[in-house]
Order: structure tokens, then sequence, then C-alpha cells
């Protein structure tokens, strides 16, 4: 009876350990999905780049032929475009890459392009009461509680020597070696008897065996939801950290975007150079792109959140 259960028990295990590798896998599938996100929303930021650079070159070479700045500006600005044309090719092929891996992973080949990122939404409550929904819907600790189960009925199993063992014996045949149809030549033989082991130092050791594996998997378990908790609260000020990040990263590309637009006002009316205006541009390209990745590793926290609290992570994408 208990090695039945221990074969229940280890079927219920594997199904749990199939369950956690979904997970995982749903959680790298987002991952995936958001970097082609990411991939994507670099290139058409460079697109409007180059769409930017080209306006500028065109002025540069419109006063050039006004006698109003030096060949040195037109050639920055063809310098700084021909700059953004490489990195265009470049962040292009990478999201052709991104898209290429989605693709590996979900065994979906109709995959041809990605829309906004995926966000798991859901209200945060307190701590504590995250914990508890961790312990209860990980599967490691159901796994864990299953090896705990699985331990305890060894030792039931190690029982079992010490009691004694009923057993029966039933023979039949002929009286002599002669093929007769006679029934008063036919025997038959009954036996039942009772099997008790009185000196056997084996029982001892595996039922020792037996305790100190219930010991080590009761510890493991413990261990465990101590893990599970330090890796929740590390996960929770990693999300707080990537929100405020976030919103530092949103103030400063808005900035930046002030500074460039003035900046290229200041170009037209001639009171600053070809340099330094090409600096704004690409202040701004930069903060743009920390913001597109801030966005990113914010998503990817809820994901890693998600995950850690035991949930599917397409329960709660949007």
């Amino acid at each position: 009876s208990n090695q039945k259960d221990i074969l229940k028990l280890q079927e219920k295990a594997n199904e749990i350990k199939h369950n956690l590798d979904k997970k995982e896998l749903s959680f790298e599938i987002l991952k995936a999905y958001n970097s082609a996100v990411v991939a994507k929303d670099f290139t058409q930021a460079l697109e409007k780049a180059k769409v930017a650079i080209t306006q500028i070159s065109k002025s540069a070479d419109a006063f050039h032929k006004e006698g109003l700045i030096t060949k040195i500006d037109v050639n920055e600005a063809k310098v700084y475009e021909l700059n953004i044309n490489s990195q265009l090719i470049e962040s292009s092929n990478n999201f052709e890459l991104a898209l290429a891996y989605l693709r590996f992973l979900s065994s979906d080949d109709s995959i041809s392009d990605v829309q906004t990122l995926e966000n798991i939404t859901f209200e945060i409550p307190q701590e504590n009461l995250l914990y508890n929904q961790a312990l209860e819907n990980r599967d490691e600790v159901k796994i864990q509680n299953i090896q705990v189960s699985s331990t305890k009925k060894n030792i039931e199993i190690a029982n079992s020597a010490y009691y004694p063992s009923v057993y029966s014996h039933l023979e039949y045949g002929f009286n002599d070696n002669k093929l007769t149809l006679d029934d008063e030549k036919d025997y038959y033989m009954a036996l039942i008897g009772v099997n008790l082991t009185l000196f056997d130092n084996t029982r001892d050791i595996e039922k020792q065996k037996s305790k100190i594996e219930y010991a080590k998997a009761s510890l493991n378990n413990e261990k465990l939801k101590d893990a599970i908790k330090l890796e929740l609260q590390k996960t929770i000020l990693n999300l707080q950290t990537k929100e405020k990040i976030l919103l530092e990263k949103v103030e400063a590309k808005n900035l930046a975007a002030d500074v460039l637009e003035q900046s290229k006002l200041l170009y037209q009316n001639h009171l600053i150079s070809m340099t330094t205006l090409l600096q704004q541009e690409a202040n701004f390209r930069k903060n743009e792109a920390l913001l597109i990745q801030a966005r990113y590793e914010k998503s990817l926290a809820l994901a890693s959140l998600n995950l850690v609290l035991g949930k599917n992570i397409k329960e709660g994408k949007n």
C-alpha cells in the first residue's frame, strides 16, 4: 500500500514538474517577445533619427550655398547621417534575429511582426500576502512536499520488516508414478504459516536511512520556503527600482527633446556650431534608447514577480 502511494506521488511530481517547465517556457517566450518589441522600437527610433538628420543635412547644404557656414559643417552632418544609416542596418538585423528566436521558442513560423510590450498586470498586496500566495502556488514547494511525503512512506516501509508476514502453500499431486483417473490416489496439501524475523541488523540500518532521508527532505522544505521569501523580497525591490528608473527616463527624454528643439533654432540663427547641434541630437537618441530599455526592464520585472508567485505568465498578460 505504501509503495503504491509512493508511485502515485511520483506521478504527481512529474505532472507538477511538467507544469513548472511550461511556466518557465512561457516566461522565456514573453522575454523573447518583448526583446523583439525593443528591437523594433530601436529601429523605428533610428528611422526617425534618419529623417531628422537628413533635414539638418539639407539645411547645412542650403546655408553653405549662401556662404553662411563652412564645408566642415556640411561634412559633419554627412558623417553623422552615414553613422545613423549603419546603426539602422544593424538594428534592423537585430529585429529579424529577435523574431527568429521568438519563432523558435514559440514553434510558430507565422510570426513576422510584434506590437507593443506585453506587461503582466496585477495588484500587489502586502508582502506577507504575496509570500502566502507564493507558497501556495509555487510548483517547487509542491514537489518538495511530495518528497517529504515519499520519504515518510519509506519509513513505514522500513518498519514493515519488523512485522510478521503471513504466507500460504497449496499442492496437488498423485500417490504413485502412474497416470490414473482414480480419485483415491489424488492428494492435496495446504499450509498456512507466519514468518517472523527475530534477528536482522540490516533492518535497523534501512530504517535509520529512511529517517535521515525524511529529515533531509523536511529540512530542504524549510530552506526552500526561506529561499522563496528572499527571492520574493529581491523581486519586489527590483520592480520598485525599475518603476522609479522608468519615471526618471521619461523625464530625461522629454528634457532632451526640448534641448534638441532649442538647439535647432539656435543653429538656424548661427548661434551654435554643427558639432553642438549633433551632440544634442546624439544625446536625445541616447535618452530615447534608455527609455525604451527602461520600459523593457520594467516589463521583465513584472513578469519575474509573477513567476516568483508561481503563476502562469499567460494568466496576466496585457
